[in-house]
Formats: structure tokens, C-alpha cells, sequence
């Protein structure tokens, strides 16, 4: 299965991120191991989660720490936007 962040390849004994009995918290975890890190754009073009701040908010509650780091960037018209992006801590 093809993960998407720039075309990598998941790892072979992955649960094909997605898959059937994966939760959306597995997904993002799994997710955070094999890349780093995870932006609301990731979650949602790669493994089609739309509320990542609140799947991390969950987490978070369940004792799980994460990094958060403010990402400035532009948009498709060239106007600047600032988003999260997420990280497990070690």
C-alpha cells in the first residue's frame, strides 16, 4: 500500500494504515512512527481523517505526549497559513 507522503511505501508489516480493524488513533500512530510527523493535511489526504486536533486531544486525555510545532506555509493562491504539526515525544 502506497502511504502518499511523496510517494513512500508503507512499511511491509503495516496494517495497511486504513485498514479494517485500525482505529483512527492506530492510524495516526502508525503513521507518526514510520514518518515523524503528521499535519491535518496528512491525516486527511492520506488516511482520510478530518478531525486529527481531536484524535490527538483523545489521545492526549488517554496519557499518549505528543510535540506540537506551529508550520507557516501558503496556500494554493500564495496567501500565508499556519497549521500544527504533530509528533510523538520520546
Amino acid at each position: 500500500m502506497t502511504l502518499n507522503r511523496n510517494q513512500q511505501e508503507a512499511p511491509e508489516d503495516s496494517a495497511a494504515l486504513g485498514g479494517e480493524h485500525m482505529t483512527q488513533g492506530e492510524m495516526i500512530i502508525e503513521y507518526l512512527e514510520h514518518f515523524g510527523s503528521i499535519t491535518p493535511f496528512e491525516a486527511f489526504r492520506d488516511l482520510g481523517i478530518t478531525k486529527l486536533a481531536t484524535r490527538i486531544s483523545e489521545m492526549r486525555k488517554a496519557g499518549m505526549e505528543f510535540n506540537k510545532e506551529y508550520v507557516t506555509g501558503k496556500n494554493r493562491f500564495g496567501n500565508p497559513v499556519t497549521y500544527m504539526k504533530y509528533s510523538l515525544k520520546e
